[in-house]
């Protein structure tokens, strides 16, 4: 195959999972051009001249076609500042009185909950949060900014 690609995806799976593997990549496919839009934001397809997003979650968008491709590991963790002040939680139950770093979409405005896996099923946990980003890169810096 040979060609122009234009995807759109979060800035942090470009950076540490993406562009990292480009090498292999090309050495399957040296025809491919490729160009990543990196940034968080909703992104209109057409508008913009997008072949396809790549998302670390499910679409809220019921007119595009979605497929997984991968299923990331996630990890719940505070700053050590954090958990010097407030306590660290012995399990998901333990967490009520601490906060959280918030998670939201700017295409829908959805808060996003925590989300635990336990005994083969999800449960979600919303905490108080005094900081609500929309990127992981800003995510792990609220952390380690002490915000949760």
């Amino acid at each position: 195959p040979s060609g122009n690609v234009r995807i759109a995806m979060p800035q942090s799976l470009a950076r540490h999972i993406v562009i990292p593997a480009l090498d292999d990549f090309y050495r399957r496919y040296p025809d491919i051009t490729l160009a990543l839009g990196a940034n968080d934001t909703h992104v209109d397809l057409l508008r913009e001249g997008v072949d396809c997003v790549l998302r670390a979650w499910e679409t809220e968008d019921d007119s595009l076609v979605a497929r997984r491709i991968a299923q990331l590991p996630q990890v719940t963790c505070a700053y050590p500042a954090y958990l010097q002040a407030c306590g660290m939680p012995r399990d998901i139950d333990s967490l009520e009185p601490h906060r959280a770093v918030g998670y939201f979409s700017l295409a829908s405005n959805r808060d996003y909950p925590l989300e635990f896996c336990r005994g083969g099923k999800v449960e979600l946990r919303e905490l108080p949060a005094r900081l609500s980003v929309s990127g992981a890169d800003a995510y792990i810096a609220g952390a380690r900014a002490g915000m949760g």
